[in-house]
Order: C-alpha cells, then structure tokens, then sequence
C-alpha cells in the first residue's frame, strides 16, 4: 500500500463527482486559455493528468477533426468517468484516453 494513498480511495464515485463540478466552475476560464493558444488546425495534444478528461474534450474541441488529443491518467475510475467519447462536438474528433 502507497504512503500516500489517492484521494479517491475510499469514495470515488463521489471524488469523480466533485471533479466534474470543479471543472464545471472553470470552465469559462479554461476555454479562454485554450483559445489564447491559437492551436493551429490539426494539432495534437496530450492532457496530462487529465482526471475525469473535461479539458482533454475542450482541447479536442479546439483542434478540430483533424487535431488529436490524448488524455492521460493513472487513477482508472477518473478514465472511465470521462465523458469525451459522449460529448464531443461533430466538427471535432473524439480524443483518446490512456492509463499509465
């Protein structure tokens, strides 16, 4: 057992739900992040320690159908909360998720 165990440990459906709201509550400023990075069409990207992959959607969102984006986790149950398989926009290509 780690010393310093994953804050979802004893509850992670409710860890996963607090995530969704805290990503929720920013959303308006992260959009405008990504926006400010003027992503060229096309581009690739990887979201590192993506959590439940609200950010990893956005960014696939700004690259476009032809961008790729890759979230990366190593908590599971934060990865199969992802919603960005569900949610994407038709004009942009859904993004891939991986634990490692």
């Amino acid at each position: 057992m780690s010393a310093h165990p994953l804050p979802h440990a004893e509850d992670p459906q409710a860890y996963v739900a607090m995530l969704e709201r805290s990503n929720r509550f920013r959303e308006a400023e992260v959009r405008a992040a990504i926006a400010a990075l003027a992503l060229p069409p096309g581009s690739r990207g990887l979201d590192v320690g993506c959590g439940v992959g609200l950010y990893t959607l956005w960014l696939a969102e700004a690259v476009g159908p032809h961008g790729r984006v890759v979230g990366l986790d190593r908590a599971a149950v934060q990865l199969a909360a992802a919603p960005a398989p569900r949610r994407v926009l038709s004009s942009s290509r859904p993004p891939g998720f991986r634990a490692g």
